[in-house]
């Protein structure tokens, strides 16, 4: 009689129904999908065949990562953005860094001559307050759920991603 199932991935109905049956009677489940962000989880357990009642009434949170290669800090070089890091950063802030970071090329011994060293993480938490579970019981949009996690402060995936570039 386990307190906690941890499943690897939730990737078909088989699983998805385990992980709530399990949830419903009070057991604290854990489990990975791939989705491209938080929100989405929503949608990818919907085509699951979870409805959105019992994502609503069983869901704590939500956590979205992506593991992005890092920067070797021994190599990388600075300079003013291009237009192309220009344009595609346009997509996700007014706030354009004067400064941006880059591999070197070539890179150094210490990254093995590939410029990137490790790995970072970017993140969003979707937590289930109680407007975000109305939403989602009623049926609002994905687009329409970000936007009032957005409207609320909750730093998107995308947001944290800038974050970093802005840090060098």
């Amino acid at each position: 009689d386990p307190d906690v199932l941890f499943l690897g991935e939730m990737r078909d109905s088989v699983s998805a129904k385990i992980s709530f049956d399990f949830v419903s009677t009070g057991h604290m489940t854990l489990s990975s999908m791939h989705t491209s962000n938080a929100t989405t989880s929503i949608f990818r357990l919907e085509r699951l065949g979870v409805s959105r009642d019992v994502m609503a009434d069983t869901i704590v949170a939500i956590v979205a990562q992506r593991l992005l290669k890092k920067l070797c800090e021994a190599c990388k070089e600075t300079g003013v953005p291009s237009d192309g890091e220009i344009k595609w950063l346009k997509r996700f802030t007014a706030d354009i860094p004067s400064l941006v970071a880059r591999p070197k090329p070539g890179g150094c011994p210490k990254c093995c001559h590939t410029g990137y060293w490790g790995r970072e993480g970017i993140y969003e938490i979707m937590e289930f307050e109680p407007e975000i579970a109305a939403m989602i019981r009623v049926g609002k949009p994905i687009s329409e759920i970000r936007r009032s996690m957005e409207k609320r402060g909750v730093r998107l995936i995308s947001h944290d991603a800038v974050a970093k570039v802005h840090r060098l």
